[in-house]
């Protein structure tokens, strides 16, 4: 409901010219509700802003937690790739010594670290 302050305080300002208790008393009211509404009206405000403000901070902070999140991801695929290319330099290293060292064999391996982790960045 749209009010008006202006004709609040004049209404209040001519219920009181008649100075029965009954008037006085209303136009206090209407005073007090006055200063009551524009004190929620700022606590509102404030609730409002803060609000605001919070939920800011926990979009931020959620925000935070995702990169993180994903850092620790990329960080495991990292080090698991990292770890099948050294078993697979390592295969590669027995098979040779076994004498089983060729093109063909190397590319076998190679296949295989591409089918795990895709090709080599």
């Amino acid at each position: 409901m749209e009010l008006y302050e202006e004709m609040n305080e004049k209404i209040a300002d001519i219920i009181a010219i008649d100075g029965t208790p009954s008037s006085l008393y209303a136009s206090a009211y209407i005073k007090d509700l006055r200063t009551e509404n524009a004190r929620l009206n700022a606590e509102n405000l404030r609730l409002s802003t803060e609000l605001a403000h919070r939920e800011q901070d926990l979009i931020h902070a959620d925000e935070k937690v995702f990169y993180r999140e994903t850092a620790v991801k990329l960080d495991e695929d990292k080090i698991k790739k990292q770890a099948v290319k050294e078993f697979a330099e390592k295969l590669k290293e027995q098979m040779e010594l076994n004498g089983y060292r060729s093109p063909l064999h190397n590319r076998i391996i190679d296949n295989l670290i591409t089918e795990l982790y895709g090709a080599d960045e």
